[in-house]
């Protein structure tokens, strides 16, 4: 079945993870928005936060079945809206039934008048045919469409084919990075003794650093980076050493070592690969660029509250800027953390260090922090519904064999007792006529919708073993087309029937069977 196999529950994970981190990303950033700069430290935990708890939420209901209260969101859903054959005269109001007989025929006050109950039985025998027609061509045209969703879900087989290709995509990327990353810093040197040694040392004895970290440098590059997830590594580039004053060489090599303290290199990394991964989710890009700006401003921070203040930064940054726009090559590696200073935030960063709003708090995430944060994914998987491709367990829809059963021939309607109790008013026939011109009109819409996706799938996979079952559609609605009009032809001799007094009246009453004997 589709509910059982990987790929279909590969893309309902797809579709919730979209719903999910949708609501938690939009949310975080509409709050971001509201919030004072003084609390970096707790937008950056809650773009964090939001950035992960879509994988997290998506998983837990998607992949271990958790039902939210909320229930599911179906697709393309092909539950009939329109009310059962047997259920139709109770759809109309008890007070219609009640005046109803055992026979069908509608009751009426006015004895006086012998054809008030006729006219009124009728209108009530020829409506519930009216309303059984409508039924049942809804439901032969929501069973075509069901098949039709059926075919389509057949296509998932080339599910494999496409995550290969995001993987492909995704490691792609990665190397390329890794390959530029590289390139770059082929012919760096170690630094392992000096005056930038000694500024090093004393800023990580100052800083409670006891991990071991590499230092490096290097003239390919302008700006200086902090690398490596199991070996930390930072390369300053040749014009810091041979430019800066100690104080600013001293806080660039804080603001590196305040990346790396931070652990950013490692959540450089994931966001690259959730950018590059779940790239249909274009808010992971937007999470990114901010996580990014928001650890420069912490940064900035962590290094001006180590060093000698706020003004050595400053000025390291636009020392910085114009080597950048000198170089024209921008040290923005994707799998690093550095001091990249773009235009956009150079102006700003600067004005929070002269204007001391680093000595403001940060708002530093703690333990309660984290609780909120905890009990907004678990209010996102038990709250939020999760979403599916499509169902293909409906009552009365599809058998756990798979098979459609077929509904009832349109012609048996007509055939029933209650048509041919029926002496239909000619506004009774005008509302089959805007049925079926209904009718015709949705066929016309589907029969367009077939063509269109025929000329998408050409030239794909898996044109040949869709073009198949679009050919079954297409057959199914000629099908229908065709009872339609065996049904119109139908009516139409009953409308005539009706119509012929001395028809009429010969139903009525029968000639005796001894007096249609030959002497």
């Amino acid at each position: 079945m589709f509910a059982e196999s990987w790929q279909a529950g590969f893309l309902n994970w797809i579709l919730t993870y979209l719903l999910h981190s949708t609501i938690l990303l939009g949310g975080v950033w509409l709050m971001t928005s509201l919030i004072s700069s003084r609390y970096d430290a707790l937008k950056e935990t809650c773009w964090k936060f939001a950035l992960i708890g879509g994988l997290v939420t998506a998983t837990m209901q998607a992949g271990f079945h958790v039902k939210p209260i909320t229930g599911q969101v179906n697709l393309f859903d092909t539950t009939l809206s329109a009310p059962a054959p047997e259920d139709v005269n109770r759809t109309e109001g008890e007070d219609r039934l009640s005046e109803v007989n055992e026979n069908g025929f509608r009751q009426s006050n006015d004895r006086s008048d012998p054809h008030v109950t006729s006219s009124a039985s009728q209108g009530l025998s020829l409506e519930s045919l009216v309303l059984r027609v409508q039924h049942t061509l809804r439901q032969e045209l929501g069973l075509a469409r069901s098949k039709f969703a059926h075919g389509i879900a057949s296509g998932l087989p080339a599910m494999p084919w496409l995550i290969a290709g995001i993987l492909s995509l995704a490691i792609a990327s990665i190397v390329l990075a890794l390959y530029r990353l590289r390139s770059e810093l082929s012919g760096r040197r170690l630094i392992v003794s000096g005056r930038v040694c000694e500024l090093f040392d004393d800023l990580c004895d100052r800083a409670g650093v006891s991990r071991e970290i590499l230092l490096s440098r290097t003239n390919r590059i302008a700006s200086p980076v902090a690398m490596g997830l199991l070996k930390p590594e930072i390369c300053l580039p040749e014009r810091a050493l041979e430019e800066l004053s100690d104080p600013e060489l001293e806080v660039m090599i804080a603001h590196e070592l305040a990346h790396i303290v931070r652990r950013d290199p490692l959540w450089a990394l994931i966001c690259h690969v959730m950018s590059t991964l779940l790239i249909i989710q274009p808010l992971n890009i937007i999470a990114s660029r901010r996580l990014r700006e928001l650890a420069e401003f912490e940064c900035d921070a962590w290094a001006a509250a180590h060093c000698d203040g706020a003004l050595p930064l400053a000025r390291c940054l636009t020392e910085v800027a114009a080597w950048l726009l000198q170089s024209r090559r921008m040290t923005n590696f994707q799998l690093v953390s550095g001091m990249s200073v773009h235009q956009s935030t150079l102006r700003k960063r600067v004005g929070r260090l002269l204007e001391e709003d680093w000595r403001l708090p940060s708002g530093a995430t703690n333990n309660m922090v984290l609780l909120a944060l905890t009990l907004v994914l678990g209010s996102v998987i038990i709250l939020t519904p999760a979403v599916s491709a499509v169902s293909m367990q409906r009552p009365g829809m599809m058998t756990p064999e798979g098979d459609i059963p077929e509904p009832k021939r349109l012609d048996a309607l007509v055939s029933s007792p209650d048509a041919e109790q029926t002496i239909a008013p000619e506004s009774r026939f005008s509302e089959v006529n805007d049925t079926f011109s209904a009718l015709d009109a949705e066929l016309d819409l589907l029969e367009e919708e077939v063509e269109t996706l025929r000329a998408t799938l050409q030239g794909t996979p898996v044109e040949a073993e869709i073009v198949k079952l679009i050919d079954q559609f297409e057959q199914k609605i000629t099908s229908i087309r065709d009872r339609q009009a065996r049904l119109e032809i139908a009516l139409n001799e009953h409308r005539q029937n009706n119509s012929d007094p001395v028809r009429r009246t010969r139903s009525r009453n029968p000639e005796p069977t001894h007096a249609r004997r030959s002497p």
